[in-house]
């Protein structure tokens, strides 16, 4: 359970995910050392309270779970030999100890900050794909789309749209040229009026979990969906494919 400074609580996801925005929009962590007022843990406070934020956005939330996995598992990391020996290894370690446990007033700090260290263990920035420059490569069927973590370019076919959830993000499931399932989590608004269901349409996306269903099936989940203008193609779904009826007519042809 996670304990704010407010009558409300927070999970360790929404406080990783709620600081990775705050420092994204901020250009940076803010150090509470140069600002009492200002500093990257009262921001995301602020941040939290405010009722007319809008939902944190599904990309943050899925690098949150990252951030979360890698500092539970720091201890078994490749690289933890060479954490130990770097002058702010205190800092991991205090961020480990903090995931191990509850959320409370105290760590509350911690998983603000800690969003800002995994960072800076990981400075580089993100692959800019050129979408001139780049092609979706053919996986064979059967398969996981993609590398994990590896923002690539792939082109798919819109075949079910669901009910958006609590935090108004909507399910879309797609399919690449050899049947291969994908699914990711977006605000419906991104996609209405530019792809139908049945659409095949090219994106850049990063893999993010790959998973085998009960049948057998090999899904692959995404996020950071980019949407590739002029890629679409039109298409129609088959008449099994479904979709949910408080969304899915939004992106029905029939709406067109």
């Amino acid at each position: 359970m996670a304990v704010s400074t407010t009558e409300k609580t927070y999970s360790p996801q929404t406080i990783v995910a709620q600081s990775l925005s705050v420092i994204h929009q901020r250009m940076g962590y803010v150090s509470p050392a140069r600002s009492k007022d200002q500093n990257t843990n009262a921001l995301v406070i602020a941040a939290l309270r405010d009722p007319k934020n809008p939902p944190i956005d599904i990309a943050y939330l899925q690098l949150a779970d990252e951030v979360i996995d890698f500092f539970r598992d720091l201890h078994k990391h490749p690289d933890y030999k060479s954490i130990k020996e770097r002058g702010d290894a205190a800092e991991f370690e205090s961020c480990h100890e903090a995931v191990m446990s509850e959320v409370t007033t105290l760590t509350f700090p911690i998983f603000v900050f800690m969003a800002h260290l995994y960072g800076k263990l990981r400075p580089r920035k993100p692959k800019v794909l050129n979408p001139n420059e780049t092609q979706a490569k053919i996986i064979n069927p059967g398969e996981f789309m993609g590398t994990l973590n590896t923002a690539e370019r792939f082109f798919w076919k819109l075949v079910y749209v669901s009910r958006a959830d609590a935090s108004k993000s909507t399910m879309f499931k797609v399919l690449d040229r050899s049947g291969n399932i994908g699914f990711f989590q977006d605000r419906a608004e991104k996609f209405e009026g530019k792809i139908y269901l049945g659409d095949c349409f090219a994106a850049h996306a990063t893999p993010v979990q790959h998973t085998a269903a009960k049948n057998g099936e090999k899904h692959t989940t995404f996020r950071s969906i980019e949407f590739i203008p002029d890629t679409i193609v039109a298409g129609k779904v088959a008449i099994d494919d479904q979709f949910d009826e408080s969304v899915g007519k939004k992106f029905s042809k029939g709406a067109m």
